[in-house]
């Protein structure tokens, strides 16, 4: 399988590396925090592959205070340093290609190391919704507006295929919007006076698996009323899906972070 030559994996880790001692450890809301963190993965992804041990290895996520910030940030540095290190060690070129001798071959796709992701190029947006129809049809139509393409699983063709199937063939998105509406209740067995609204599970599932596809930094909720979160996502910003408006403007701002080339004017604008 083709690999990613070794001069360019050690260019784009360098390169990384170099980006890092930039970051404000304790500011992740930055426009160059988000867009470090984001290329850790897309190039890691890319190098070593999804299943390599690193690329699992990178973490999934981080508790949103200064002290979890600069922990996070820790750990992304050791992993692209350590990476460096083991592809300037391991990686021989062979007739052009590249083997990594101490891991797997990987296929992947060598173009992303130039620019560094062609799915940042992408206008898709993966729609994960339950029941409330109307909010869907908003959140939606508003993306439209701003000229992304949003994906709808609904709406796809079925081609004899499972739903999870479905999500599958149509999650190579650049980003993906989860709408946690009060659709379910729900609580513990022992409590079942004390039901809570919820997502449905369907929505917990897709949100799980767009972290795990695209990383964190990629998936933006969007919460409607005073629902009980999926409890390995607390601590992740939720936007709340206010009747003013205010989300879309938090939403652009999550989108621009994430690399989305957006005109601002269309916001509120057609």
């Amino acid at each position: 399988m083709k690999q990613v030559r070794k001069d360019k994996a050690i260019q784009r880790l360098k390169e990384l590396a170099e980006e890092a001692s930039g970051l404000n450890p304790e500011d992740d809301q930055s426009q160059e925090f988000h867009n470090w963190t984001s290329g850790v993965y897309d190039s890691f992804r890319y190098i070593f592959g999804e299943d390599s041990h690193e690329y699992s290895g990178l973490p999934g996520g981080y508790e949103t205070t200064p002290s979890g910030i600069r922990e996070y940030l820790k750990q992304l540095i050791s992993q692209v340093e350590s990476s460096l290190a083991n592809v300037e060690a391991f990686w021989q070129d062979d007739g052009g290609e590249s083997v990594m001798h101490s891991m797997d071959q990987r296929e992947f796709s060598a173009h992303a190391l130039d620019g560094c992701d062609k799915r940042s190029e992408s206008k898709k947006v993966f729609v994960i919704h339950g029941r409330d129809e109307a909010t869907r049809e908003t959140v939606a139509r508003f993306m439209e507006r701003l000229k992304l393409d949003p994906i709808i699983l609904h709406e796809q063709a079925n081609k004899g295929r499972t739903i999870i199937e479905k999500i599958e063939r149509h999650s190579d998105v650049a980003y993906a919007v989860v709408l946690l509406t009060p659709d379910d209740v729900g609580g513990l067995k022992n409590e079942r006076h004390q039901l809570k609204p919820r997502a449905r599970q369907n929505v917990v599932l897709e949100l799980g698996f767009f972290l795990g596809k695209l990383g964190r930094q990629q998936v933006c909720s969007l919460v409607k009323g005073d629902i009980e979160a999926p409890s390995d996502y607390d601590g992740v910003v939720y936007t709340n899906l206010d009747d003013a408006g205010g989300w879309k403007i938090k939403l652009v701002q999550e989108l621009k972070g994430a690399g989305f080339q957006i005109d601002a004017n269309r916001v509120f604008g057609a």
